[in-house]
């Protein structure tokens, strides 16, 4: 999987996949489903996302 997974109360650390599929989905697609849709707005901004 491409998400770390955030300990109780810890801070998530992002790891390269995620941006690596941000990354893809803004070159290859023309939306992107996620439910982490702080992080991609965030980090790519001309995403277009779908958050179920």
């Amino acid at each position: 999987m491409g998400f770390a997974q955030k300990k109780s109360g810890g801070k998530r650390i992002r790891i390269i996949t995620d941006f690596l599929i941000g990354a893809h989905a803004l070159e290859k697609a023309d939306r992107f489903l996620t439910r982490d849709r702080g992080f991609y707005q965030s980090y790519f901004q001309e995403l277009h996302i779908l958050s179920p």
